[in-house]
């Protein structure tokens, strides 16, 4: 999209609440589309960069740096080529490494079942060692038969709207231990959720989507190898067009040969550059430490309600936002919320649905260990099913990832690094969670048990994310469907929403959103964009 300048980009004053990935990314595009207009872009912290936190560690006379939040973007998703295009708009491409799809860390995904850790299919082994695990592992037991299964059951009823991960894969193929050893596991490392709340049609949409127009799984699969492809959505097909394109020759073979990339400076590298950019511009302003607390929209009917204890002055086809100092309202003509859902839900009374959209707490454990050969395995990580009973998971524990064989570089000091995850679901009915010295010594704990690693780490950091990965339960599209409307009715698509409360938790799916909100507001300067365009029934493509 051309950007637009004239008088309507001079017009235009637009609020960005969020300084995270999906704020800033949102405001990089908004510079691009509207040149002229004055973004500010709110953050209730004194830091940029949300949940994308690396922190850099002194270990003796060197440093290492320790990823409390995501630390690897997939690459061969259509929101992947937006971030790589963004990549190479900041200039940062030589900051990439990637993983060669035939790299251990690439190859090898393990699962603690029922005592130990179990290589999934696809690993660096041989044919028959895979067939030989898949007969003789408990983990696999009633799996070789589920595809059968799955072939001959019919497809859902068309009254069924949506259900849960756990109901639909087992009433697709009738193996409850696939569900709970594998497919919970899965989740756990996603979305650090519970199987039998996770809508399937919003989490894993392909195979929704797959069973309304084949009625089986396998049976799609087997029309694939034969050459039969899905019907595309118009409007992915033509991003992806435009999208490659712009990506350089380096990118597709990356994109071809790669299973996963990151940063050598780790994945703050990324929101450095963006609000690195965004604070040279001449029309952009940080207000930092600023808790937005209130967003209304006024019009010149005086049909509007006040937010709760808060004074709004009118203003016609305007948002108001009211700031935490209880300052007038900061008048905009347009706004765009990078903010979790159910922290907007607070800030108007006009969009009921998005409270309860619920967020995980997930405790990260970073630990640095001077042996280098301190794993007797290679790969990502682990990830544990909820098939382990807490009895033998008291720690609450999701999985563990393998750092010092996922990162693009060498550590500058010799050694093994590893980051446990706690927390998720199995702590949504906690009023209080451990502190960090209890973190960091359920973290060891387990890795003793697990691992067999008895050693004190030399460097341990522990950080408690409040409410960090969304919650896509049963329902959501419907509330988003909702959320749609009411953005429309009640703020005339002046209020925008972005971020991985709605369209995807992965840092691609949040730049792209941001990419896509922008533009939005460009192409539909009358009608306005409010980002949940896809929930719409019909769709407006």
């Amino acid at each position: 999209m051309a950007p637009t300048g004239g008088s309507e980009s001079h017009r235009k004053q637009i609020a960005v609440l969020g300084g995270g990935i999906s704020g800033l990314s949102s405001a990089y595009y908004l510079t691009r589309e509207f040149p002229s207009a004055q973004i500010t872009i709110y953050e209730g912290s004194n830091r940029l960069g949300g949940w994308i936190n690396t922190q850099v560690v002194d270990v003796g006379d060197d440093k290492i740096t320790f990823e409390q939040g995501p630390r690897t973007l997939q690459p061969h998703r259509l929101s992947s080529l937006v971030t790589l295009d963004l990549v190479a708009r900041l200039g940062i491409q030589n900051q990439i490494g990637f993983h060669h799809k035939n790299s251990p860390s690439s190859r090898n995904r393990y699962i603690y079942y029922p005592d130990h850790l179990v290589l999934m299919p696809g690993g660096d082994t041989s044919l028959l060692d895979q067939l030989t695990s898949l007969m003789t592992e408990p983990i696999f037991k009633g799996m070789m038969l589920a595809p059968i299964k799955e072939y001959s059951r019919p497809g859902r009823d068309n009254s069924l709207l949506d259900e849960s991960i756990s109901s639909f894969m087992n009433r697709r193929f009738g193996t409850p231990n696939m569900t709970n050893n594998i497919i919970s596991a899965v989740m756990h490392g996603v979305y650090a959720g519970d199987i039998d709340k996770l809508s399937v049609r919003s989490v894993m949409r392909p195979l929704w989507n797959v069973e309304e127009e084949h009625q089986s799984l396998v049976r799609w699969l087997l029309r694939s190898i034969l050459g039969h492809t899905r019907k595309r959505d118009s409007k992915e097909l033509a991003l992806e067009r435009t999208m490659l394109k712009r990506i350089s020759v380096s990118y597709d073979f990356m994109r071809k040969n790669a299973r996963a990339f990151n940063f050598k400076n780790g994945m703050s590298t990324l929101t450095q550059a963006i609000a690195s950019y965004l604070k040279s511009h001449p029309n952009v302003e940080f207000k930092m430490n600023e808790s937005v607390r209130g967003v209304e929209y006024d019009v010149e009917t005086n049909k509007i309600q006040v937010a709760f204890r808060f004074l709004f002055f009118a203003m016609a086809n305007s948002d108001q936002i009211k700031t935490s100092r209880n300052c007038p309202p900061d008048i905009y003509s347009n706004c765009i919320s990078a903010l979790p859902a159910s922290t907007l839900a607070t800030l108007t009374p006009h969009l009921p649905a998005l409270q309860s959209i619920h967020a995980a707490t997930v405790m990260v454990v970073n630990l640095f260990y001077r042996n280098p050969d301190l794993l007797a395995v290679q790969g990502f990580g682990y990830l544990i099913p909820r098939s382990i009973p807490l009895a033998q998971n008291p720690e609450c524990a999701l999985g563990v990832v393998f750092d010092s064989q996922v990162e693009v570089t060498s550590m500058p000091v010799p050694g093994t690094k590893v980051t446990v995850m706690l927390g998720g679901h199995y702590w949504d009915s906690f009023s209080y969670y451990p502190d960090a010295e209890q973190g960091a010594a359920m973290a060891k704990q387990l890795l003793k048990r697990h691992l067999g690693i008895h050693v004190e780490p030399e460097a341990v950091l522990v950080s408690l994310n409040r409410n960090c990965i969304p919650q896509y339960y049963v329902g959501h599209d419907q509330r988003l469907t909702s959320t749609d409307i009411h953005l429309r009715t009640k703020f005339e698509g002046k209020l925008s929403v972005v971020g991985s409360s709605y369209t995807g938790v992965g840092v691609n799916d949040c730049i792209r959103a941001g990419m896509e909100v922008a533009a939005g507001l460009a192409d539909s300067p009358e009608e306005g964009y409010t980002g949940l365009e896809f929930f719409r029934v019909p769709k407006p493509w």
